[in-house]
């Protein structure tokens, strides 16, 4: 239940068919292990709140869940034309990958300035094939995280993780490949994780292995101290935490279903007006997490 390579207290997976003594252990582990404070904030570590002036490719209406609408806002919401000029070709390496849909938004949202794209995942997708085909400058491999270090490839200078840290039994390994690979690579290299915050203990109950704090997250940021700096961004808030909670949660809770299905309009226009409401005026926790590391940078840009 223990493992010195995992960030939170436990390595209990919920995506696995946890007893329901387990699940207990789970939600009290999962509580205490998003209480302990940061004893000590991190040189070179910043907290910034995510903002912008309108709500993007919205595309919709969505049934996106608050957090994914307000990730997919920060990834377009990233300074391409400066990682471009900070990292030349941008050769990204994405863990967790899935259906490997991200492969085709980033190369959307960037302008097309993605040379390459590598999906790792430890399970095939169907959807792989086509996406190829579509965009020759992508691969996908079925792999561990754990064993992700050996498949690098030699000229990648991005990590991108959507959604996936928390799934990661070891979390903390996958951190050592990358710092190994960072270190050997001596060039600028950004790291940019999505990650959920501790209200999704709340919101999604049980799912992946854990939640992320400053204090967990300083620890990973620990390993690339010495030749990077850290931001850690605050996603969301009140409103839509909020909108999770009552159009979400708990109708699921209460046998009713997931209301984002069955109302669908009323809850497109609902999260538009959570998400501006929390981007123009952030309070209470964070709904996520963006986490970004820029090691041996030339050029801040976050």
């Amino acid at each position: 239940m223990f493992s010195l390579n995992s960030s939170s207290l436990h390595t209990l997976n919920a995506d696995k068919n946890l007893s329901y003594r387990k699940q207990q252990w789970y939600f009290y582990l999962n509580k205490i292990n998003n209480m302990i404070p940061a004893i000590k904030y991190q040189k070179n570590f910043s907290f910034k709140e995510f903002t912008r002036t309108d709500l993007g490719d919205w595309n919709g209406p969505t049934t996106d869940s608050p957090s994914r609408k307000l990730s997919d806002l920060f990834w377009q919401s990233l300074p391409w034309d400066g990682i471009k000029q900070e990292l030349g070709e941008i050769r990204i390496c994405d863990t967790g990958c899935g259906n490997g849909e991200y492969a085709a938004k980033l190369q959307r949202w960037s302008g097309s300035r993605i040379s390459s794209y590598i999906g790792f995942d430890m399970k095939n997708n169907d959807n792989w094939a086509g996406l190829k085909v579509k965009y020759p400058n992508i691969r996908f491999m079925q792999l561990e995280s754990d064993l992700i270090g050996k498949y690098i490839p030699a000229d990648t200078n991005c990590f991108i993780t959507q959604s996936a840290l928390e799934h990661l039994v070891n979390d903390i390994t996958y951190f050592y490949q990358l710092a190994d690979y960072i270190r050997n690579h001596g060039k600028p290299v950004i790291q940019i994780h999505l990650i959920p915050s501790p209200i999704c203990l709340i919101l999604y109950g049980l799912h992946g292995v854990r939640q992320y704090t400053p204090r967990t997250v300083m620890a990973i940021f620990k390993l690339f101290k010495h030749y990077s700096y850290a931001v850690l961004y605050r996603l969301g808030g009140k409103q839509c935490n909020s909108l999770h909670y009552e159009l979400i949660r708990r109708p699921i809770l209460e046998g009713v279903g997931d209301l984002r299905q069955i109302e669908a309009a009323r809850y497109d226009q609902q999260l538009k007006r959570a998400i501006y409401q929390d981007i123009h005026s952030p309070i209470g926790p964070p709904t996520f997490y963006a986490f970004v590391i820029h090691s041996y940078w030339k050029q801040k840009y976050f």
